[in-house]
């Protein structure tokens, strides 16, 4: 939920009366193992391009967006995603192979796609997040960076005499929030994780 507001007060009292926003995006992110290289992060929205692309060159933003009619990573956006991060690999490490943990979600499938420098370790289902690098604390750890620039907008929105309830954030702005997140993200935190 990219638009979703705090749920709670700085006394930590819920918030009644608020109408949850249910629209989503999903988005995939990667790093090395010590935080040193981390991969453009992978968005999927709804729309082919939605409105607020208008005059935006999002090719040239350090992400990579598409879409499908639910937001969610299939298994052809996963096969497009590791077929390219096999070749950057490829380049990046000169012929070099890289493992890849992954965990066992029904869209990371292989279906006999050839990757010519990547190893792929599939996680065991039901796998604890302790031994899942990014569910171990990078993605909690994100979504902090993310939620502290929503709520700074809502601040500064609401500071010039306007309602929060009135402010309409755009997937626009929610990516270039990702795209600050990521890139404020510690590779320490990566690493500890």
């Amino acid at each position: 939920f990219f638009r979703l507001e705090p749920d709670r007060t700085l006394a930590t009292k819920r918030l009644a009366g608020r109408k949850v926003n249910k629209e989503r995006i999903s988005i995939a992110l990667c790093a090395n193992a010590d935080g040193s290289h981390k991969l453009k992060p992978l968005i999927i929205g709804k729309f082919e391009k939605p409105r607020c692309f208008k005059n935006i060159k999002i090719q040239f933003m350090p992400m990579t967006y598409h879409n499908n009619a639910k937001a969610w990573m299939i298994t052809s956006l996963f096969q497009e995603w590791i077929w390219e991060f096999d070749h950057q690999v490829g380049l990046k490490h000169q012929g070099q192979r890289v493992l890849l943990l992954l965990d066992n979600c029904s869209s990371h499938k292989l279906d006999g796609l050839t990757l010519r420098y990547t190893d792929v370790y599939f996680l065991p289902p039901n796998t604890t997040s302790k031994i899942q690098p990014m569910d171990a604390g990078v993605i909690m750890s994100f979504k902090r960076h993310y939620r502290r620039s929503h709520v700074r907008l809502l601040l500064r929105y609401v500071e010039v005499d306007n309602r929060a309830e009135d402010l309409r954030m755009d997937i626009l702005q929610a990516i270039r929030f990702i795209i600050q997140a990521w890139g404020e993200l510690n590779p320490e935190v990566v690493r500890n994780c």
